[in-house]
This record gives C-alpha cells, structure tokens and sequence, in this order.
C-alpha cells in the first residue's frame, strides 16, 4: 500500500508539471486604393514574399518591380534553405 501511494504520488507531480504549448502566428492585412484615372492591371507572376520575421516594432517589406526585396523597421527577412 505504501508502494502504491508513493507511485500515485509521484505519477500526480509528474503530470502536474507537465504543459504542452503550441506557439502559433497569425497575421491579417487589408489594403484599399483610390484610382484616380482608369488602369488596366495584368498579373506577370505571384508575389512571393519570402519568410518574414517579425518584432515589436512595424516593418514594411517591398518589392521592386525587378524582383529585389527591401525591409524596414521591425520586419526581417529569413533565409530558409539558403534563399530568401
């Protein structure tokens, strides 16, 4: 019996000190425009942001209409398989 409390005892600790946590990110943007004369758009090819990091602070992360990626502020882009 003594044996018995004891492994209840230590099974209670165990499971009391026991936490899973699931760290998860989200993110939600809006965009709105105002035109002023009519224009045509033609999508070339998917914008592809790449892995953003983010902080505390705001980021702005650009791409230029050559490809080239810019960021500022709390944005940071992660290399991931040795491209970004």
């Amino acid at each position: 019996m003594k044996n018995v409390m004891k492994f209840l005892f230590i099974a209670a600790v165990i499971l009391g000190f026991s936490a899973n946590s699931f760290g998860q990110s989200e993110a939600t943007a809006s965009a709105f425009a105002t035109l002023i004369t009519p224009i045509s758009i033609e999508k070339k090819v998917d914008l592809n942001f790449g892995t953003v990091a983010s902080s505390n602070t705001d980021g702005i992360v650009q791409i230029a209409t050559n490809g080239g990626i810019t960021t500022d502020g709390g944005a940071t882009l992660v290399a991931v398989g040795g491209a970004t």
